[in-house]
């Protein structure tokens, strides 16, 4: 990526967290008014007193949860690690799916479009990688080059993978294993070495605790598309040492 390119991302990081953030003052001020002016003439025209004081209840608690009580609550429920979006996961109901994101309103977080933001958002492991057509063969499956930068790219490429692009699962027979467990409150990050690279995983924390150093397991890819770049060649500490 030239510098002309890398100005652009870099731009577009910010530009988006400008828009976020007017959307959702916006937001946070039209529709609670518009709730309230019916709410609050409900009340007012009630002869139901059961109806004001259960109101006046709900008020004086929910005026608790507000500011950064009230972020901690989405945050702990339906973040990227909260315990409510694992639960769906679970049952098959996965939010990104459907285009939900805590954090924002566009995809940059959950699918950047190119390497830099990628790597600006968050943790990304690069998996060596052959782009064939539009797509590329990762841990043994082919999935599908994701648009925008990455689709220029072609043969030797890395692929930027998010801890949450990766499943893993318990496998004597496995090609990788565990070689790190840092406990993050609802989820557990793991570092799998598979080969030459290692890559990082998350998983619920009550998975995580059963998962040993050392064990082996089998990666999969659960992202419905993947993001490439040139491959970066890694220099060995030794050959740096030897220059």
């Amino acid at each position: 990526m030239d510098a002309q390119q890398r100005e652009r991302s870099h731009a577009r990081v910010f530009l988006v967290g400008f828009e976020n953030s007017i959307k959702l003052g916006l937001l946070s001020a039209i529709i609670p008014g518009v709730l309230g002016i019916f709410l609050a003439y409900a009340i007012q025209t009630s002869k139901s007193n059961t109806l004001r004081r259960l109101c006046a209840t709900a008020s004086g608690v929910l005026a608790n949860f507000g500011g950064i009580n009230l972020t901690f609550i989405f945050i702990a429920t339906l973040g990227s690690t909260g315990v409510l979006r694992y639960w769906l996961q679970d049952v098959g109901i996965k939010l990104t799916s459907i285009g939900f994101n805590l954090y924002t309103f566009s995809e940059d977080f959950e699918r950047p479009k190119t390497a830099f933001v990628a790597q600006f958002v968050g943790i990304s492991s690069r998996v060596s990688v052959v782009v064939t057509g539009h797509e590329v063969e990762a841990f043994g499956q082919r999935c599908p080059v994701r648009s925008g930068d990455s689709s220029a790219v072609t043969g030797a490429a890395d692929a930027l993978l998010r801890p949450e692009d990766i499943a893993i699962e318990v496998d004597p027979d496995g090609k990788g294993f565990v070689t790190r467990k840092s406990f993050l409150g609802a989820m557990t990050r793991l570092v799998v070495q598979i080969g030459e690279i290692s890559v990082r995983v998350d998983v619920r924390s009550d998975v995580g605790s059963e998962i040993e150093l050392g064990s082996h397991v089998r990666a999969s890819i659960v992202a419905r598309d993947v993001l490439v770049a040139p491959r970066k060649e890694v220099v060995v500490a030794d050959e740096v040492a030897a220059q």
